[in-house]
């Protein structure tokens, strides 16, 4: 995913920010799936390349780890729809 936004074609469709939060999103979603809600090492990296540092405080699961965890999820939604919109306008444009 973050080469396909680094290609010269695709590149301004997401910022360095926006980038980042679509990996987040993409690594709650692996742990929700995959490790029943349980925080591993790539999520903390993925939120730390999103949010900064966790300074250790953001306990075991997915609940502890992100405030609002629902409210998040429809941010992200919101994301990914705004995403999807920029692609089907940049390959409609070819």
């Amino acid at each position: 995913m973050k080469e396909f936004f680094q290609e010269e074609y695709t590149k301004e469709i997401l910022s360095d920010e926006q980038l980042t939060e679509l990996i987040l999103a993409k690594e709650t979603r692996n742990c929700y799936i995959h490790n029943g809600g349980k925080i591993d090492k790539h999520w903390i990296d993925a939120y730390e390349n999103a949010r900064g540092k966790t300074n250790g405080n953001i306990g075991d699961d997915l609940t502890q780890g992100i405030e609002n965890i629902y409210s998040q999820v429809e941010n992200w939604h919101k994301l990914i729809l705004e995403i999807t919109h920029k692609i089907k306008i940049k390959v409609e444009s070819k």
